[in-house]
């Protein structure tokens, strides 16, 4: 009988030792690659961190809501940037949050801000995707590009160190004037679709701890009106037609540069109308047109001219409306400059209806300072007083 002797054929020493080199060299470059993977998820995941803070701070453009954007952030609802990023998350002294019906406006810590969930350290900071402080400041300068940065936020890599390579680079997001102001400028008209000449335009902002703050400026004489750097978020905006009576408020979305608005259409107003005029034997007379368009049919309760002469003291004695009085002084007492006529004793003073869309003549009769007075170039500011308790001022000189 044939027997088969099988021999086994081993390694020798020296191929083991050249196996397991080879085996804990491609260990090492697999742990290598896995530990790049990760530093590489960690520096990902830090960008996409940081990409939410700046939305959390001044708000996300993409964010639309009936066709404007809807989203401000810290920025929208403060006024001001955060002092520290932890202000995102939690409401330490900064104002609760208000509602303002009349203004149709919200402001006030909102918070907290971050739709993602931040790791903090011992100290409560919040860390990057390597476990390390974000730096934050709201120090500001002008870029290389020339453009005005109001706060950065800074990642050092997965060294903690600046001015480091790959996954050690440093991620900088900067947070620039144009994230935050902008311009806002449009027109006004009245009820007849004329520009709004010389009234009131007065913005609502918050005003950078959490409160209201508000600018005012005169239209142009084709209703024109312009403010420059308005905090971004929703805003309000309200307008005096020549003095005394604001309309309702009109909400207005600052999320860009330039903000050309909607025009504002059907304001009411009163308003003077032709050119005022001294008349009579010696210019004694005043005589002056004005118009109303509010809309609606007020009551006048008082009248107040105010005047400098330059060389006399003139009293009148009598204010006509279409020919008609409605005031006369009684005796010898006469009204003089800042008289309210309602008031000056002895007059007799009769309340009138100023009818919408109707143009009115005033005239104030015989201005005498111990003789008829010349009224010519003096220049006068009236005051007409509403039973609303509003007025309105208008300033001519016949």
């Amino acid at each position: 009988m044939k027997v088969l002797n099988i021999k086994n054929a081993g390694f020798t020493m020296m191929e083991l030792i050249i196996v397991m080199s080879i085996i804990g060299i491609l260990a090492s470059l697999g742990l290598k690659a896995f530990d790049n993977v990760i530093l590489n998820m960690k520096f990902e995941s830090t960008i996409h961190e940081m990409e939410e803070l700046k939305k959390a701070i001044v708000g996300d453009p993409q964010a639309i809501q009936n066709d404007v954007r809807a989203s401000f952030g810290y920025f929208g609802d403060m006024g001001s940037l955060p002092s520290t990023l932890t202000q995102l998350i939690t409401k330490g002294t900064q104002a609760a949050l208000q509602v303002d019906a009349t203004l149709d406006m919200v402001y006030g810590w909102n918070g907290p801000y971050l739709r993602t969930t931040f790791t903090q350290d011992a100290n409560g900071n919040l860390t990057d995707g390597f476990g390390k402080a974000y730096v934050y400041s709201t120090a500001k300068y002008t870029s290389a590009d020339g453009d005005s940065v109001y706060a950065t936020i800074t990642s050092y890599g997965d060294d903690g160190a600046p001015m480091g390579d790959g996954t050690a680079a440093d991620i900088n997001i900067e947070l620039f004037k144009s994230d935050l102001f902008g311009s806002v400028y449009g027109n006004i008209y009245d009820v007849n679709d004329f520009g709004m000449d010389n009234a009131t335009v007065t913005i609502y902002y918050v005003d950078g701890s959490g409160g209201l703050a508000n600018s005012s400026v005169p239209t142009t004489n084709d209703g024109f009106y312009y403010f420059p750097r308005i905090p971004f978020g929703l805003n309000s905006v309200r307008i005096a037609p020549l003095g005394g009576i604001e309309t309702h408020a009109h909400r207005v979305v600052i999320s860009s540069t330039v903000n050309v608005q909607p025009n504002i259409f059907g304001v009411g107003s009163f308003y003077l109308t032709g050119t005022a005029t001294a008349t009579g034997p010696g210019d004694q007379i005043v005589d002056f047109n004005i118009r109303n368009e509010l809309g609606t049919s007020v009551s006048l309760v008082d009248f107040r001219a105010t005047y400098t002469h330059p060389s006399a003291t003139p009293t009148y004695d009598e204010l006509q409306l279409n020919g008609t009085p409605i005031w006369t002084a009684g005796g010898t007492t006469r009204a003089g400059s800042g008289s309210l006529l309602a008031s000056v004793s002895g007059g007799t003073w009769v309340n009138s209806t100023l009818d919408n869309n109707t143009t009115y003549a005033f005239t104030m009769r015989d201005f005498q300072d111990g003789g008829n007075t010349d009224m010519t170039g003096v220049t006068f500011t009236v005051r007409l007083f509403l039973s609303t308790g509003q007025y309105y001022d208008f300033v001519f000189t016949p």
